[in-house]
């Protein structure tokens, strides 16, 4: 498919590229990722390797390396190339930082967290503060993570990531105000979108949508730095495209849109930042093929997210009742006991609505096709 021969025209670019300019770890990071996509594994990285074993003391070629096969799941041999690495460079902040997420994944939070307070110590800076929050949860550790977002959000305080890591140190801690932020009954809004002006039924425009959105994979979407397995993001705001299936879509969402911001109270905090108009800032599509799955995450820079279901073929037999629903409240490493808790079935024509720093992921999919477009809502 287009898919394939484009990722072989990468391929055969960057391994030029990396024979011409053998010392730019950039390039060494892009050929490692596109070898990973093409399913050779842990030999993903093996220009990479032998870089190093040409220029040693360079660092950002082991770094570059360590990355590469964190992406790919490969943290045991991640982690050796950074022990190597700190070695030579024992105070590095760059090192430190990845050494500290990567004995996280290897669910060796205390481990991590002492790496990474290291590397906060070496370069003390607001900057180095929101890497420590993840790993401070899976340690057991909230009361840190409060103290810590109360101090960062004193001069962010939109920024969604903090909030979403400030409630799940609360959900641990039993707090009372947990329910504030995270009341999924009332805050997680679905809406049947109707027919956009000039289409008969919303499956007809789901159709014209979908033949859009496919066309925009193929040609747009650069998985490599995306971490989306078994499925493709597209790489730009589809807000920039002249099409009048976009207008169409934005148009269709409005009422949904402003029943949704009208219901918000203004003493909860997502109706506090309630402004007198709103506007969207950013849209994009997500495709997931069988086996496909969206990692937890939240949106750092939104305020309302959604999700809105354009075409589901699942499987005749799904292993898992729920492959390919969304699913709210778990983080992207959950700590103990913080699983999800609410899930949505998507059907074609469903708009899901939800503040930005709720955790949200989907359950793997089974089928050929799940194709959704999302976009954020931000008060202007």
């Amino acid at each position: 498919g287009s898919r394939e021969r484009m990722t072989r025209i990468g391929k055969a670019v960057a391994e030029h590229a990396v024979t011409m300019w053998p010392n730019v770890s950039a390039l060494h990071g892009a050929l490692s990722r596109i070898r990973w996509l093409a399913g050779q594994g842990e030999k993903s990285v093996a220009a990479n390797e032998a870089a190093i074993q040409a220029r040693p003391g360079d660092l950002a070629l082991r770094l570059a390396c360590a990355d590469a096969l964190h992406r790919g799941g490969h943290n045991t041999k991640a982690l050796n190339v950074l022990d190597e690495a700190l070695r030579l460079a024992p105070e590095s902040p760059a090192l430190l930082t990845a050494m500290g997420v990567v004995l996280d994944e290897l669910d060796r939070p205390l481990d991590g967290l002492r790496v990474l307070r290291r590397a906060a110590e070496v370069a003390p800076s607001r900057s180095a503060q929101p890497n420590l929050l993840s790993t401070l949860l899976r340690a057991g550790q909230p009361e840190e993570v409060l103290r810590i977002v109360n101090e960062l959000r004193a001069e962010q305080p939109h920024e969604q990531y903090l909030i979403a890591c400030a409630t799940t140190a609360m959900r641990m801690l039993n707090h009372p105000e947990y329910r504030l932020w995270c009341d999924y009954e009332r805050m997680v809004r679905t809406y049947e979108i109707p027919p956009p002006q000039g289409f008969f039924t919303t499956e007809a425009f789901n159709a014209g949508l979908a033949v859009l959105l496919r066309t925009q994979h193929k040609t747009n979407a650069h998985p490599l730095d995306q971490y989306i397995p078994n499925g493709s993001q597209t790489s730009r705001s589809l807000l920039t495209l002249d099409e009048p299936v976009i207008k169409h879509f934005l148009a269709a969402m409005d009422v949904a849109v402003r029943d949704y911001v009208g219901r918000l109270a203004e003493n909860d905090p997502v109706g506090a930042r309630r402004a007198k108009h709103s506007r969207y800032s950013g849209l994009w599509s997500v495709r997931l093929t069988d086996g496909g799955y969206q990692p937890n995450h939240v949106h750092d820079r939104g305020w309302i997210s959604s999700a809105y279901c354009v075409s589901v073929m699942p499987g005749e037999r799904p292993k898992d009742p729920r492959a390919g629903w969304l699913k709210f409240g778990e983080p992207n490493r959950p700590p103990a006991g913080c699983g999800p808790e609410k899930f949505v079935e998507p059907h074609p024509g469903l708009l899901v609505l939800f503040p930005s720093y709720m955790w949200h992921g989907t359950v793997p999919f089974e089928g050929s096709e799940r194709l959704s477009m999302a976009f954020d809502l931000v008060p202007s």
